[in-house]
This record gives structure tokens, C-alpha cells and sequence, in this order.
């Protein structure tokens, strides 16, 4: 191993360390209803017996496979519901992923930029909150960056590699497996394969890709067809058995709808609102919901202005006021701590304006890799605006922000030190 190995074998050490100090401080010991305990669930029927692959009359069998297959592989190997194995576990995949983003940054632009990726990906603090969590989020972040490697690989490499063809496929098959949510990456996917391999070779290429994936899930197709009567596509999340786009929760993207009328919404009446103006609380509302109420914060109501909402909500730094989240989600979200806003505002709010600088000045160079580094974040955006969206669904996308941050900080110095030269 060179010395320029020994350093960067030596940071991901030090970011271990780090990040495993960072879970065992945030670990949470139990497990709060809604996503967490449908993924617990799941894995625990896993071990329990083979109904599982015949039956789905189990809380979390409607969620995709792989990240319960992963928690009952920690749980068989350490214990069930050995909820710190599994943080420690997921700190070391963020090595892997602080590793790979170094990589594809290698790959890209060059060392320097490479390094300065890898730093600020060490020391990016979501990686590490959701580590702490019992969330398939750092399963994500692993395939989709590892995914994005290996196309990249495909895609720059003048003849096809079957070995990249194939890792390439297959890890996309996990990442889809894990949230089939990123099935929206394929129209992203064939225009890069035509960008790169002109129309002809792209088309092929992207045909082999897509056949592979097919072929990869034809044993998970056969268990749902089993288990439900009907063709499911990955899990019932999003398609029950049977279901029309009406009928699916892909709704939601063409709902024109200027209010919600369900009871369930937890959006508070206009009678409700004044009786809570003169000092009451019927529904034992938080304090933070109260003063929102008082301060007349509604929810957005309109399709457009839902659309602008959940962009704002993707991409912010900070949530410095409560907020009520609009249909579908239909509830209250309070200010984020102070903690919180500060270390998202380093580590993320920080690395915007390099980013945007990195990418301007690659636009004004015309470079070709520039649509493979922004086409994936402009399609996750509408991906997500279109439906609904939090933060956790935007950082996956962050490791290219931090590559072209990375590369806008380079870039930056660079002009910087220029300047100093001349004035010497």
C-alpha cells in the first residue's frame, strides 16, 4: 500500500471510530410505532419460521424485503432485536459509502477533489443519525451510491464490461428491493446510457440492464404471486394485490384536490382553531401545535402550492418554525432543535453554495460528466415533489452534492489563491 493509501485507509479508521462513537450516543433503545416496528416485525418473522414466504399476515410484510433480511441476519448472528449490533453494523457500511463517494469523486475529477469529498463525507452528520436508527436509510445510501459507481464505470469504459453489467444490475436490483421508490430511476438511466453510448449501444445496453433486473426478481415475483394471488410489483407499500393507479398510494401524484376532508387529518378545525385562540385545548395538542395555531399557520392547500411545499421541504437546511405538513402526510411537524439546525447548517447548508459554484463553472466548461452528476439529482427532486417528501428521502442524493461541493471548494481555493498571486 502506497502512502496515499495508507491516509485514506487511515481516515475511514478514524471516521469508524466516529461514527461508531456517534451511534452508540444516539442509538435509540426502543422502538417507536410506524416505520421501525413494521421493519423489526418483518425480520422477526423471518426467524421465526418459512410462513413468511407464504403468508403476509404480519405487521411490515407490506415494506420491501431487503432491509428486514439484513436486520434478521444481525438479529440470527446477535441476538433479536440486538438494536446496537445493528448501529454498529450500520456505522461500518457508512465507511463503505464514505469510501465509495471518494471513489466515484476519484473517478470524476481527481485526487484532491476525491479527498475533500471523502473528509466532508466523513464528517456529514446524517450519515450518522440515521446509522442510529432502525431504518433502511444507510441501506439505501450504500446502493445507490455503489449503483452510480459502477454505471459510472459502465458508461466511461469504451467496451462492455460483463462484470460491471452485471454489479451494476444487480446492485440496482437491491436498491429497488430495499425502496422501490427508486424505479423512477430508469428514465434517468436510459438517457445516460444514450448521452454516453449514443443511440444504438444505449439502447442495447440499456435493454441488457433492464432484462437483468427482471431476471433478478423473478424468484421475489413468484413469492408474491404466491402469497397474494396476484402480480405485486416488489412490495403492497405502494400496489396492494389488484390495485389501479387510483387505487394505489401513487394517487397522491395526481390529486387535484384543494382540501382533505378525512377525518383522520390531524388538521385542526376552524372552531377548534378559535376555541384554542381563548386558551383551551380540546385535543390536547403539543405546545409547539398551539402556538402555531395561534400564529394562524395553515396547511398548503392547493396542488401547485403542495408541489413548492415539498420542495422547500426537501432541500432545506433548517426548520426554524413549526409547520403543518400538507396532504398526504396531514400532520404537524415542530422546529427542529437548535442541535439539530446547527449541525445541518455545517454539514449541510454549508456545502450548497459550493456545490452550486461546482456545478456553474462545469456547465460554463461543458463537460460530460455534468448530466451524469445532475440529471439523478434533478429526477429525485421531482420524484419526491411530486408526491410528498422529508429530508431523509433528499440525502441519498447528497453524496453528489458533496462530490460537486468538493469540487466547487477546489475550485474556489484555487481562484482564491490566483487572486492572492497577483496581488503579490
Amino acid at each position: 500500500m502506497n502512502r496515499r493509501g495508507k491516509i485514506i485507509l487511515s481516515l475511514l479508521i478514524f471516521f469508524f471510530i466516529l461514527h461508531l462513537a456517534g451511534v452508540c450516543f444516539l442509538g435509540k433503545k426502543t422502538l417507536p410505532p410506524g416505520d421501525y416496528f413494521g421493519y423489526n416485525n418483518y425480520a422477526l418473522n423471518i426467524l421465526k419460521d418459512a410462513d413468511w414466504l407464504r403468508s403476509a399476515n404480519f405487521t411490515g410484510s407490506d415494506r420491501e424485503p431487503i432491509y428486514p433480511f439484513f436486520l434478521a441476519i444481525i438479529y440470527f448472528l446477535f441476538g433479536k432485536e440486538n438494536f446496537m449490533a445493528v448501529y454498529i453494523v450500520q456505522a461500518l457500511i457508512n465507511m463503505f459509502i464514505i469510501f465509495l463517494i471518494y471513489r466515484l469523486a476519484l473517478k470524476i475529477f481527481d485526487k484532491k477533489v476525491a479527498l475533500i469529498a471523502l473528509c466532508w463525507a466523513g464528517l456529514y452528520i446524517f450519515y450518522v443519525r440515521f446509522a442510529a436508527c432502525i431504518l433502511r436509510e444507510t441501506m439505501i445510501y450504500l446502493f445507490f451510491i455503489g449503483f452510480f459507481n459502477l454505471f459510472y464505470s459502465w458508461l466511461t469504459n469504451n467496451r462492455d464490461n460483463k462484470k460491471n453489467t452485471f454489479f451494476a444490475s444487480l446492485v440496482f436490483f437491491l436498491l429497488v428491493h430495499a425502496d422501490m421508490r427508486y424505479l423512477y430511476l430508469f428514465p434517468c438511466i436510459f438517457v445516460l446510457f444514450v448521452f454516453y453510448h449514443r443511440i444504438r449501444r444505449g439502447l442495447k445496453n440499456f435493454f441488457i440492464f433492464v432484462l437483468i433486473v427482471i431476471t433478478l426478481s423473478i424468484p421475489w415475483g413468484i413469492r408474491n404471486y404466491r402469497t397474494y394471488g396476484s402480480f405485486v410489483l416488489i412490495s403492497t407499500f405502494y400496489f396492494p394485490p389488484g390495485a389501479t393507479l387510483m387505487e394505489s398510494k401513487f394517487r397522491y401524484l395526481i390529486n387535484l384536490h384543494p382540501s382533505i376532508k378525512s377525518q383522520d387529518a390531524s388538521y385542526p378545525t376552524d372552531e377548534e382553531r378559535q376555541i384554542i385562540k381563548q386558551g383551551l385545548n380540546p385535543k390536547n395538542r403539543s405546545q409547539s401545535e398551539i402556538d402555531a395555531i395561534k400564529k394562524d399557520v395553515f396547511p398548503v392547500s392547493t396542488f401547485w402550492g403542495r408541489r413548492l411545499f415539498w420542495l422547500k421541504e426537501l432541500w432545506q437546511p433548517m426548520r426554524l418554525v413549526g409547520t403543518y405538513h400538507p396532504f398526504p402526510s396531514c400532520k404537524f411537524f415542530p422546529s427542529y432543535s437548535f442541535t439539530y439546525n446547527l449541525t445541518s447548517m455545517i454539514c449541510y447548508g454549508f456545502i450548497l453554495p459550493f456545490a452550486f459554484i461546482g456545478t456553474i463553472i462545469l456547465l460554463s466548461k461543458r463537460k460530460k460528466y455534468v448530466l451524469f452528476l445532475l440529471l439523478p439529482i434533478f429526477c429525485h427532486t421531482l420524484a419526491h415533489v411530486a408526491v410528498a417528501s422529508v429530508i431523509r428521502y433528499r440525502i441519498p442524493i447528497d453524496s453528489f452534492l458533496i462530490i460537486l461541493g468538493a469540487y466547487g471548494i477546489r475550485a474556489s481555493s484555487e481562484f482564491l489563491i490566483t487572486i492572492k498571486k497577483r496581488r503579490a
